[in-house]
């Protein structure tokens, strides 16, 4: 009973506020973390950054990466919750709009399929791993992996070829 009456006296970060944090402007590391600071100080669990319209250091550039790393480690300092809002701005799923400017940023996803005759296997960019495999239901026993490029003649009596492709 004494612990449930201490987290109510001083709740974790758990069960602190969390507020967006908007992200615009030029964002230099030493403000970031002095930032920080004050929401601690504030008695804030952590924050959650969020990129906002007016941003100038560009989104999701490695100088960007770097910022949000900084600020996961000051929140880690001072035992905060780091999180991260999956957009610029909104809706979510467009990375700022860089997915519409460029296919190369697409959805993709990763999909596995069966094949029971090796002469079906079919290798090109779309394949990222190629296994042998007895499958049963959901569990896969004796899994190995097949070398690049290789093409299997023959599988033995059970044992099935189990496909990764990446699809967009």
């Amino acid at each position: 009973m004494q612990d449930i009456v201490r987290e109510f006296e001083k709740p974790g970060c758990a069960y602190r506020g969390k507020p967006f944090w908007a992200w615009n402007g030029k964002l230099e590391e030493a403000e970031l973390r002095r930032q920080i600071r004050v929401m601690h100080g504030m008695g804030l669990g952590g924050f959650f950054m969020h990129s906002r319209v007016g941003l100038a250091t560009p989104y999701l550039s490695d100088e960007w990466f770097g910022l949000v790393n900084a600020c996961v480690d000051e929140a880690e300092r001072l035992g905060m919750e780091a999180w991260l809002y999956d957009e610029d701005r909104w809706p979510s799923g467009a990375a700022g709009g860089l997915v519409t400017k460029n296919p190369k940023y697409r959805l993709r996803y990763l999909a596995m399929r069966q094949l029971k005759d090796p002469k079906e296997l079919k290798w090109d960019e779309n394949v990222l791993a190629v296994f042998t495999a007895r499958v049963n239901g959901l569990a896969a026993t004796e899994v190995r992996r097949v070398r690049q490029k290789k093409q299997p003649s023959e599988l033995p009596e059970g044992v099935t070829l189990l496909v990764f492709d990446v699809r967009v």
